[in-house]
């Protein structure tokens, strides 16, 4: 079935089916591709599929005690003890970080804890992880942590870490091995005090280098919602010295300072400028509390308010998902909520931004009860065949609310809650929750995850962390699908990962796909690496266009599929 529909959807497409009496290509050439230079490409084959899986859909399997990972989160007293913590420092943690932290060509993981000292494990890219001392490392383990960003922010070739924490944020730099120096001071990305809860990378400003926008929920204990007072998110600009200012107060008109959760780069309105949405908890409509904000970027480090684009949406809200489901060249938006999320579809033209909210037209997203608490989200392709997937993850706000109690609004706030995993169909234009067939209906109270290849066979493994539980690790099944991993490396900026590019996979004079760089702009509490996964179906190469964040393009025609590419320039 989802074949069938993968075969009509890339003819429609202009996409050649692949031919019996063809054996040098099953794809047409890539001709008609946009005006520009070739770029340098180093390409690695993935790992082969030893037992390629036929199903529909493709299962997960949990590997967590088989990697290495299993540990036992942190639990709580309730009520807290006098001077222990708050009910925020339960709520909002459980973040983690996805990357090559030191240096060997492997994605490790870090994991926070709110009260708990962070967790570091070193992969070995076959899915078997190494438990590493963090304190060791320049880690600190003195205080509540939100979440973490990762991101090469000084342009030296390696991660540097951002901790997100209950009072002053934390910024490591790397020595490029995985041993970090706290920088915080130094460099101006201390803030404070103030619990920050998410920090999304961009050249906003286009000038090479990174700058990055915290979100900040607010300030105090969270034990009395009234009396928890929201604070100013910080859009932090670098500076030539390698330093941090913040500049929202000039860049981002605000009237008023809202409960951030998580900031999204992307250009909506493709003129090469990176857009900004930022989503606020506690913005019910009721009491007052700003709602989501939309801003357009008008280059030159400057935005303005775009109310008419329609995402500015009163909600309590948590996480966001950007990518482009439709595979119409734009980017469209999925905000996670306490109770129904917000789906929009970009319908953007030269003439404006416009997003058309499609929530209410999805079965899966209406038909939930009222107080489902939906956390991370973002889009991914599962199963390779070019369309992306949405995974929502659901907790329960079990500090906060019992069931016998009752939860926002007089909902249920249910102790299990289902993640989800919603394809979506090109023909019947609907979605459809794949999840128990894939194996990751997990009822715990998810609060971060990611979907990352781990294991470089081309399909991306899920990871999900829960509250009181700990992370959860599920390997992906394989098939005969194929794909591209795309790394980007730029030599002629401080930006050298190509943070806020665009890459398009054409094929046949049509562009197939889209995708975008990004760092910190999607889910919730955490960060993914730079790079870009295209899922190609039954196409064994494609044409490999880049957009680079300061508007140059390069152009590689017949790239082959099946393996990871850097390009570099």
């Amino acid at each position: 079935m989802r074949w069938a529909l993968l075969m009509l959807s890339l003819v429609a497409c202009g996409t050649v089916p692949p031919s019996d009496d063809d054996d040098d290509s099953t794809s047409a050439p890539p001709d008609d591709l946009p005006d520009g230079p070739e770029a340098t490409l180093t390409w690695s084959a993935y790992t082969p599929c030893d037992e390629p899986d036929s199903s529909a859909w493709l299962p997960f399997e949990d590997v967590t005690d088989a990697a290495g990972i299993a540990y036992a989160a942190a639990t709580y007293d309730w009520p807290p003890p006098p001077d222990a913590y708050n009910t925020l420092d339960v709520e909002m943690t459980g973040g983690f970080v996805v990357g090559d932290l030191d240096g060997d060509g492997h994605h490790d993981l870090l994991f926070t804890d709110g009260a708990a000292a962070p967790r570091l494990f070193l992969g070995d890219g076959a899915l078997t992880f190494q438990p590493a001392d963090a304190a060791a490392r320049g880690i600190p383990t003195d205080r509540f942590l939100t979440g973490a960003s990762a991101a090469d922010a000084d342009g030296d070739g390696d991660l540097d870490l951002l901790l997100l924490a209950s009072t002053e944020n934390v910024f490591l730099r790397n020595d490029g091995s995985g041993s970090f120096t706290d920088a915080s001071i130094e460099t101006g990305l201390a803030g404070g005090p103030v619990r920050s809860a998410s920090a999304a990378w961009a050249d906003y400003d286009q000038d090479g280098d990174l700058d990055v926008f915290v979100a900040n929920d607010g300030v105090g204990s969270g034990e009395s919602l009234s009396e928890y007072e929201p604070h100013r998110d910080a859009l932090l600009q670098q500076q030539p010295d390698g330093t941090f200012e913040d500049r929202i107060d000039d860049a981002i008109p605000l009237a008023d300072d809202g409960h951030g959760f998580i900031g999204g780069w992307f250009d909506a309105d493709g003129d090469g400028a990176l857009d900004l949405y930022v989503v606020n908890d506690l913005a019910n409509g009721v009491n007052g509390k700003p709602p989501n904000l939309f801003v357009r970027n008008l280059g030159a480090g400057q935005f303005e308010p775009a109310p008419e684009a329609g995402l500015d949406q009163p909600m309590l809200g948590m996480g966001l998902a950007i990518g482009d489901y439709d595979n119409d060249g734009d980017p469209d938006l999925h905000v996670s909520n306490v109770g129904m999320t917000l789906l929009a579809r970009n319908d953007s033209t030269s003439d404006g931004v416009l997003f058309v909210d499609l929530s209410l037209s999805v079965a899966d997203l209406t038909d939930r009860p009222i107080g489902d608490v939906s956390w991370s989200t973002f889009f991914f392709d599962h199963d390779n065949d070019g369309l992306l997937e949405l995974f929502t993850a659901y907790g329960q706000l079990v500090s906060r609310y019992d069931v016998e109690d009752g939860g926002p609004e007089g909902s249920t706030n249910a102790p299990e809650q289902q993640d989800t995993l919603l394809a979506w169909d090109p023909v019947s234009e609907r979605f459809s929750d794949a999840a128990p067939w894939v194996g990751v209906n997990d009822p715990a109270p998810t609060r971060t995850a990611a979907a990352v290849d781990l294991n470089g066979d081309g399909f991306a493994e899920l990871i999900t962390w829960a509250l009181y539980r700990g992370p959860r690790l599920w390997r992906s099944a394989c098939s005969e699908a194929s794909s591209l991993t795309v790394r980007l490396e730029d030599g002629t900026a401080a930006n050298r990962d190509g943070v806020g590019a665009r890459v398009e996979a054409w094929s046949g004079g049509e562009r197939l796909l889209t995708r975008t760089v990004s760092v910190g702009s999607t889910g919730v509490f955490g960060s993914t690496p730079a790079e870009a996964h295209l899922g190609l179906g039954e196409l064994d190469e494609v044409g490999l266009v880049v957009r680079w964040p300061d508007g140059s393009i390069t152009v590689n025609a017949e790239v082959a599929a099946g393996g990871r590419v850097l390009v570099s320039r």
